[in-house]
């Protein structure tokens, strides 16, 4: 399992209490070891969650502060002259390290350092002409109207589209909300029924 303490959205733990965000966790976990990879956004979790997270990718205004092991954070950051305070929270000591400290102390301190990995060339499949990078992504040069804005008539198509694929998907919502329309429609004739000729009498 993956977390990368990161303020941005989506958070899963969002909104909930202690307890629930630890099931949750659990839960997320045992699809990551079900050989799905898990990967979310989190902020200041708990100790019990935090310890909870296999592999920890800790970003400090976009640039990696961290990535590794849970267990090997208190002795990563002691080893950087930020020994963890006995019977501490190891997320808010991150959080604390990394709000206090400014990038430059840091960097010279050790953190920030950079990633001297070789990664290999992708593997092209035979008959393939696409030029990639050592991640797989396509080295071609973009299409310039890739990019370019469509008019309104286009995005009214769009989303005229989407929302009639979605409503009809949902097929119980659309027969509930006919049935409640038809029914206050009856009611409010009913109610309004022959009002003008009891006036026009009267």
């Amino acid at each position: 399992m993956v977390a990368i303490f990161l303020n941005l959205p989506p958070e899963p733990t969002s909104g909930l209490d202690s307890f629930a965000a630890v099931q949750l966790i659990k839960v997320l976990k045992k699809i990551a070891h079900a050989g799905c990879s898990v990967l979310f956004t989190i902020h200041q979790p708990s100790s019990d969650v935090f310890n909870a997270f296999d592999r920890l990718i800790l970003l400090n205004k976009g640039m990696v502060m961290y990535q590794g092991s849970v267990k090997d954070v208190p002795g990563y950051f002691a080893k950087h002259n930020h020994p963890m305070p006995p019977n501490f929270n190891p997320a808010d000591w991150i959080m604390d390290v990394a709000n206090q400290y400014s990038q430059e102390q840091l960097r010279k301190e050790g953190f920030f350092c950079r990633d001297e990995r070789q990664l290999q060339p992708a593997k092209i499949s035979e008959g393939e002409d696409e030029i990639r990078d050592a991640l797989g992504a396509s080295r071609h040069n973009e299409d310039p109207d890739e990019y370019r804005h469509v008019g309104f008539g286009t995005e009214v198509r769009l989303l005229f589209q989407r929302e009639l694929k979605h409503n009809t998907r949902n097929k119980k919502a659309i027969a509930a909300r006919f049935a409640l329309t038809t029914f206050m429609s009856l009611l409010v004739g009913n109610i309004f029924y022959g009002v003008g000729e009891f006036l026009r009498f009267r």
